[in-house]
């Protein structure tokens, strides 16, 4: 028996996650470590005041400015973002643990990776996998006209596999 044919068209747009937690440039270290605990993530899209998308921002990067606050701001790869999924990545117990105390003058902006992994929501999802593949990323950044729109993971893309 042959699966019914979808008429939802195969592009990230249909796929992704659309709420996405963003963080402003200028959110201090500790706001952003709270931020993190509270919406049980361990990264998010910075976003400029105008919501342009200008890079990402880990709890392994908040760890590693709080572990080391005398160093200057660590500088990465954008691949330290893409390559750990959102969920999952740390236990509830260590998140619930995690609270900053003052003090830190440290931003977004001195902390997160300059860069962005996107691609357009229109764009076809066997697309959408070949970026993933060829970077081995694990999620991809979605946007409409150069604007933050959605998310789309590893995950997601197994999701359609599945019901196909």
């Amino acid at each position: 028996m042959q699966a019914p044919i979808s008429t939802t068209p195969l592009v990230a747009r249909s796929y992704m996650t659309r709420e996405v937690h963003t963080v402003p440039l200028d959110l201090p270290i500790d706001a952003l470590a709270e931020f993190f605990v509270e919406h049980q993530i361990s990264g998010a899209p910075v976003v400029a005041d105008d919501d342009t998308l200008v890079g990402v921002v880990t709890l392994r990067d908040v760890v590693r400015t709080l572990r080391y606050p005398d160093r200057e701001p660590h500088r990465h790869t954008a691949n330290d973002y893409y390559l750990r999924p959102l969920d999952g990545a740390y236990a509830q117990e260590e998140l619930d643990g995690f609270r900053v105390g003052g003090g830190y003058q440290h931003t977004v902006r001195d902390i997160m990776t300059p860069a962005a992994y996107s691609v357009d929501e229109g764009l076809p999802v066997q697309d959408v996998a070949d970026v993933m593949i060829r970077a081995r990323l694990h999620r991809l950044l979605v946007t409409k006209e150069g604007k933050l729109s959605g998310i789309l993971s590893a995950l997601d893309l197994l999701r359609l596999v599945r019901s196909l």
